[in-house]
């Protein structure tokens, strides 16, 4: 399917003229780099993955976003069951969509270049099921109205856990954001994030505050509500399964904060939303 689909690219098909996505599988162990911007999204398994010459282990949701003409990069060692999602965007359309957000978002996304971001369940979720219809689309401007749409939302990701147009952002708080939105990590607490850096409780409250203009509960809760609606429609998890999961001891107390968050019961959020599984 994948060499088909490239195969209609290279051949001029209008559907993928722009932007087109594919699953890899396995090794690519030749260095390379590109005329467009690739997203790289590992799915499943891990891979050692080397970018300009610095080798790192990427495993799963981990991302990353690779310039073109710039990034050269080649991935190995990958493990048996090993998938990722590429997405290839032209520059153009990159150019077109960044014009979106801000004159010089894209400027700052050439230049700034902090690309590699951590996804949980509910946004990989979002991420393929933007594939599937962009894939299942017999037209090109319905294809491409759904491209659009998923690389807006791989942006804003990137954006939200980069800030790229912050360059007094530390790095121990790209680091703190990016353990804190990895999957293995979602029962964490504030305690557990607090651990997880060289500040005390008090100061670290005071400092991501002062950075990310929310408390570091606000910036937990979030991730752990978009898990949960991840849980509540693909998974047949109980409730207070899904609470454990995300750090709740007492489902009673996740069922407040679904509902003070979303205005409906988690129940009532999954009875609601059941159709939209695939």
């Amino acid at each position: 399917m994948e060499k088909d689909i490239y195969k209609r690219h290279v051949l001029g098909d209008k559907k993928y003229e722009n932007a087109y996505p594919y699953y890899f599988f396995g090794d690519f162990p030749e260095n390379h780099n590109h005329d467009y911007w690739e997203f790289l999204l590992v799915l499943q398994g891990s891979y050692h993955h080397t970018l300009n010459k610095k080798t790192e282990l990427l495993s799963r949701y981990t991302a990353l976003l690779l310039q073109p003409n710039t990034d050269y990069h080649h991935f190995r060692n990958a493990e048996s069951a090993t998938k990722h999602l590429a997405i290839r965007i032209r520059v153009p359309l990159m150019q077109q969509i960044c014009a979106n957000f801000s004159e010089d978002f894209y400027d700052n996304l050439v230049t700034q270049r902090k690309h590699r971001v951590f996804f949980n369940d509910a946004q990989v979720q979002k991420i393929i099921n933007y594939v599937s219809l962009i894939r299942n689309e017999a037209s090109a401007k319905s294809a491409d109205l759904f491209i659009n749409f998923l690389i807006t939302y791989i942006l804003e990701k990137v954006f939200s856990q980069n800030n790229f147009f912050n360059s007094s952002k530390p790095q121990w708080l790209t680091d703190l954001l990016l353990k804190i939105n990895e999957p293995n990590n979602m029962h964490w607490s504030v305690t557990d994030a607090v651990k997880n850096t060289a500040f005390s409780h008090p100061h670290l409250l005071r400092l991501f505050k002062e950075y990310e203009h929310c408390t570091l509960i606000e910036y937990m809760t979030k991730i752990k509500m978009e898990q949960a609606c991840h849980f509540l429609i693909y998974s047949n998890m109980s409730i207070v399964s899904i609470a454990q999961t995300l750090g709740y001891s007492e489902s009673s107390h996740f069922n407040r904060i679904f509902k003070k968050t979303y205005r409906i019961t988690p129940s009532e959020y999954k009875k609601q939303n059941l159709h939209t599984k695939p």
